[in-house]
C-alpha cells in the first residue's frame, strides 16, 4: 500500500527530478511514466520518486535495445 507521505505533486516531481512541470506532463502523455494515483475529483497526478525514477530507466534501456 503507497504511503500518503511518498506521494508528491507533479511540480515537486519536476524539481526533484531537475525538469519542469509540462516536461512530466509530456512524458506521461507519452506513456513514458505512469502516476501513483490520480484524484478522482480533480485529476492530479501525485507520484513515488523512486517509481518514477525506475520507470525512466526502463524507458532509457528499451530505447538502448532499439526498441
Amino acid at each position: 500500500m503507497t504511503e500518503r507521505a511518498d506521494l508528491i505533486s507533479t511540480g515537486e516531481l519536476a524539481k526533484r527530478l531537475g525538469f519542469t512541470p509540462r516536461t512530466i506532463q509530456r512524458w506521461r502523455e507519452r506513456g513514458w511514466i505512469t502516476p501513483a494515483i490520480v484524484a478522482p475529483r480533480s485529476g492530479r497526478a501525485r507520484w513515488i520518486e523512486a517509481d518514477v525514477r525506475e520507470q525512466l530507466r526502463r524507458v532509457d534501456l528499451a530505447e538502448d535495445d532499439g526498441e
